[in-house]
């Protein structure tokens, strides 16, 4: 997964977490309403995508570079944690329409 496609993701969860709350905040603000637990772990979501990011670029800065067995293996990691972060977000969005 290049980084772009990481950055997209980034923008959905945060697009789904601000169109939730209309209007960035923190998890604690969150929790006071109705959807406060979609809220909540949108916000989650999202620093776990920056910190699958980060995670990466630091494996693969130790591991001498993505083209390497490590850095191969690290990358893999990060899109399986990914790919489970994307579907959370669909589903994170449908159960925020059904709410509507």
């Amino acid at each position: 997964m290049v980084l772009s496609d990481l950055e997209k993701l980034i923008m959905r969860l945060e697009h789904t977490h601000t169109s939730l709350s209309g209007e960035e905040g923190t998890e604690e603000e969150f929790l006071g309403d109705g959807l406060g637990k979609h809220r909540a772990e949108c916000v989650r979501q999202t620093d776990a995508v920056r910190a699958a990011m980060r995670h990466r670029g630091e494996l693969a800065r130790s591991a001498g570079g993505l083209r390497t067995p490590d850095g191969i293996a690290a990358s893999a990691q990060v899109r399986r944690e990914l790919r489970e972060l994307e579907h959370y977000a669909v589903a994170l969005r449908k159960a925020h329409d059904k709410e509507k």
